[in-house]
């Protein structure tokens, strides 16, 4: 967000917005008294199931064992998950793999790839 500047119409602000499920970048410029609704974000944490490479679709188990499919849109997170997998299956670890999700106004979309933690293990 930037100072508001003034203009014959009155100030406007100029805001940048970054998508966090596709990683686009969204600019838009509202008057300086405007309300703005912003979206609570909350994340969620499936098991890691299988990633598509051609398709790049991810399966996750979630808490009731259900398989659920989030095509990874954001080419950075992407290439991240890809990573840490190559990392993973190169390492011979056995922990879980888990998936961090974003949730917003009744979207979901895949956030990071990591090996479950020793201290998550011990708490079930």
């Amino acid at each position: 967000m930037s100072k508001p500047t003034k203009t014959k119409m009155g100030s406007k602000m100029f805001i940048t917005a970054h998508d966090i499920i596709t990683g686009e970048r969204h600019q838009i410029v509202v008057p300086s008294s405007s309300d703005l609704i912003v979206p609570v974000v909350s994340e969620k944490e499936y098991v890691f199931v299988n990633l598509d490479r051609e398709t790049h679709m991810i399966a996750v188990l979630n808490d009731e064992g259900e398989e659920i499919h989030f095509k990874v849109e954001n080419l950075a997170a992407y290439n991240r998950f890809i990573e840490t997998l190559n990392q993973y299956e190169n390492s011979g670890d056995q922990r879980t793999l888990k998936v961090t999700t974003y949730c917003s106004i009744g979207l979901e979309g895949p956030k990071t790839l990591h090996v479950q933690d020793d201290e998550e293990v011990e708490e079930k």
